[in-house]
């Protein structure tokens, strides 16, 4: 079962209400020039998931095409259970973009780990989004990205949630399909399955195999080089434990 202790203060965040804007305590990634607009019921080009308040709006842009905008949580403290994140999402429109959910860890040896990943267009309507947010020996960081697309439309996000108690088995239930996916548990260092849905087919893939996808050249060389380094430590311990004997 989800624990009921949280991991991180002002985790969750409904962004607001008509001119009460806010994305509570998260924070706008500084390192981007783009930010995620807080908008409301009134003057946004859809209605807030629950029919009334904000949500933060990615909008489509042929010339800001392939751009991100993050939004990032407080520090999640490292934790001895797992969490299920929830949030609402809104993408309509014809290449409207890309939202990826992240894992940022402090060191910056370590690159943003994607845990889901949703493109083009979802329906014109809102739907739930769950992650597993696996037990973690380190302080991490929650990422919600938006990329840019090129047509018409945008990517809304509402009502992040961490304070749900919903049970392990019902996080990593495919919503759009229905279906419960039997899955092997990942490492205690990993944090959560990867939901790739490129339409509405609700395909669940490994973690590895989403994580290679969403890096670049350079980072998945970095990504082999650090795992030869793992298999080269493991291997000198076990020829010393030979030798000792």
């Amino acid at each position: 079962m989800i624990t009921e202790e949280l991991p991180a203060y002002g985790f969750n965040c409904e962004f607001g209400y008509s001119s009460q804007k806010t994305i509570c305590r998260w924070e706008h990634d500084g390192r981007l020039d783009l930010k995620w607009a807080v908008l409301t019921s009134k003057t946004g080009p859809i209605q807030d998931h629950t029919g009334d308040g904000n949500f933060i709006y990615s909008q489509a842009d042929e010339n800001q095409k392939g751009k991100v905008a993050r939004l990032i949580s407080p520090i999640v403290n490292p934790q001895n259970s797992a969490h299920c994140m929830t949030f609402w999402y809104h993408m309509s429109g014809p290449h409207v973009g890309t939202l990826r959910i992240k894992l940022r860890y402090p060191s910056p040896e370590e690159y943003d780990q994607v845990l889901l990943t949703l493109s083009g267009n979802q329906g014109n309507c809102w739907k739930e989004g769950r992650v597993l947010l696996h037990k973690s020996v380190k302080h991490y960081q929650v990422v919600v990205e938006g990329e840019i697309g090129k047509g018409n439309g945008g990517i809304a996000v509402d009502d992040i949630n961490i304070d749900n108690h919903i049970a392990q088995e019902e996080c990593r239930k495919s919503n759009d399909a229905g279906n419960e996916i039997a899955e092997e548990e990942p490492d205690i260092n990993q944090t959560g399955w990867v939901t790739h849905q490129p339409g509405q087919d609700g395909v669940r893939v490994p973690y590895l195999n989403q994580k290679l996808n969403a890096m670049q050249n350079d980072q998945i060389i970095k990504e082999l080089d650090q795992w030869i380094k793992q298999l080269n430590q493991w291997n000198n311990e076990s020829t010393l434990q030979i030798d000792s004997k």
